[in-house]
């Protein structure tokens, strides 16, 4: 359907607009641009993955028992690196790792250019209740095949698409997701210093 309501716009269009060289050279030019943000973005990420995987080689008995985990660690160095904030530095080496260690063929589409980081971002978001790692792969392919298509769609339509896709392999996932939203909460505990605390659990996206 969406398919074929873009070949009539495009249709439309090119009657309404006749295309110029300049403007084909500078449709070429946003295109190929938008190709370079996907993959400086993932080249990125890519390099917080390999970073985290030098760190965790490099642990000890003694490093095992630092309160700071690896990843901590390593968002404290990217932080530092890219003059970040740590809750930032952290969100990046978390994406970093599910590319890497969850959706490595999603993340090579990304590399390609194929995949957005805010499509990336939603994938990984919405496959992180995968816990069968057979399973996972299957979802990584669907996934990866589905780049253009992907590309496409809304926000909503790739949710819904990317559950669609875990239904077919997982309905457990599934469903844990739907209750975790439905038990979502927010609560304020009232303190003796005349301020109060509030906290909750709310979806990432």
């Amino acid at each position: 359907m969406f398919d074929s309501a873009q070949a009539s716009f495009d249709q439309v269009l090119a009657v309404a607009r006749p295309e110029s060289v300049e403007a084909r050279e500078l449709i070429s030019a946003v295109v190929a641009a938008a190709r370079r943000e996907n993959q400086q973005a993932a080249a990125r990420l890519t390099a917080i993955g390999d970073l985290y995987a030098v760190r965790f080689a490099e642990r000890d008995e003694l490093s095992d028992q630092w309160a700071v985990d690896t990843e901590s660690a390593v968002a404290v160095e990217i932080g530092a690196a890219l003059n970040i904030a740590y809750e930032r530095a952290k969100d990046q080496v978390s994406l970093a790792r599910g590319l890497r260690e969850r959706l490595p063929l999603v993340s090579a589409m990304f590399r390609a250019g194929e995949l957005t980081l805010d499509i990336v971002t939603t994938l990984l978001q919405r496959t992180t209740l995968i816990t069968d790692p057979a399973v996972l792969t299957h979802v990584d392919a669907t996934l990866a095949g589905a780049a253009a298509r992907l590309m496409r769609l809304s926000y909503g339509q790739v949710c819904g698409y990317v559950d669609r896709v875990i239904a077919t392999h997982d309905r457990d996932a599934v469903r844990r997701r739907q209750k975790a939203a439905d038990e979502r909460e927010i609560w304020v505990i009232d303190g003796l210093d005349g301020m109060s605390s509030i906290g909750g659990t709310m979806p990432t996206a």
